[in-house]
């Protein structure tokens, strides 16, 4: 039997107090962080097409790596898949995604006489920039990406854009770049960047206050700009007169329907929306047989594709 005394319950209670105030400094400390780190991350590098996108595409003009610079001094890297007197189809990729997420759409879109422009938003595959900014700096990229087609020699009327999640709500943020194209579909963008971080952040168990703040607020010192006026639901009117397709699933809790509905009574005529009745955002994403069809469809009655 030991001889050695239990501590004095005031030294426990010490190391208790001091153990509990080390942890809510490194939880004050690290939060942030953490919260802007998975906001923020981008996926850097890109892989080869595949052998079938890259047969399919040799006698239609072939596959070109492209380069092109934004306003603020960034080059962005992409594909132009098909030659450039087709009309052609610009698509923007999801948020931690890169340009080879556009490749099944890509491969239904030259079977039917469209050519694409598949490119790298800033901070993430191949094109420059240190961080992705979940559209808020993504909208320069789309008018640079209609720039360099306009300075090819493709005008807009034989020009449309397709935008997946983050690739949407940059295509709404330049609204008004877009509305001389022959047609715009967003699938299942956001509407107000601090509501989808807030959905975001109590979706994935991190304390929504008060944390959540401070991380915004790193995020708008990070990318010069208040997350509160990033507002794609704001632009959607400014497309007009290109016809827009809104595009959604019924179990997409990152879009979801009424946020689309919403976002649907924004936008002025032509407009069109569908939400299919089943998957979510991660099978909106896939681009399968069920998301292509009515973008496809919807191309095909206000870009006519090549004889």
């Amino acid at each position: 039997m030991s001889d050695t005394a239990p501590p004095p319950r005031r030294s426990l209670v010490r190391r208790l107090l001091r153990g509990t105030i080390f942890l809510l400094v490194v939880t004050v400390l690290a939060e942030p962080a953490l919260v802007l780190a998975i906001l923020t991350n981008p996926r850097r590098g890109d892989a080869p097409p595949d052998r079938t996108l890259l047969a399919q595409a040799l006698p239609l003009g072939g596959l070109e790596q492209v380069d092109f610079p934004t306003e603020d001094g960034l080059v962005l890297r992409g594909d132009r898949i098909g030659a450039l007197d087709r009309p052609v189809v610009v698509f923007g990729h999801g948020y931690r995604d890169r340009r080879r997420q556009g490749d099944p759409l890509a491969k239904a879109l030259l079977a039917r006489g469209y050519s694409v422009l598949s490119f790298d938003f800033r901070g993430s595959g191949d094109s420059d920039g240190a961080f992705t900014a979940i559209g808020a700096r993504e909208a320069e990229d789309v008018r640079a990406a209609l720039r360099h087609l306009a300075a090819r020699g493709v005008p807009p009327e034989r020009t449309a854009y397709v935008g997946f999640s983050m690739g949407g709500a940059a295509g709404l943020l330049a609204g008004d770049a877009l509305a001389s194209l022959a047609a715009v579909v967003v699938i299942a963008p956001y509407n107000r960047l601090l509501e989808t971080f807030e959905r975001r952040s109590t979706r994935f168990g991190v304390p929504l206050r008060p944390w959540l703040e401070p991380a915004v607020r790193m995020f708008g010192w990070a990318h010069d700009v208040d997350p509160a006026t990033v507002r794609p639901i704001d632009g959607a009117s400014a497309i007009a007169p290109a016809p827009l397709l809104i595009l959604g699933a019924r179990d997409d809790w990152r879009a979801p329907p009424d946020g689309l509905e919403e976002l649907f009574g924004a936008a002025s005529e032509p407009k069109r929306l569908e939400i299919l009745p089943r998957g979510n955002h991660l099978d909106l994403a896939r681009l399968g047989p069920d998301v292509r069809a009515p973008i496809v469809q919807f191309l095909e009655t206000h870009l006519r594709p090549a004889e």
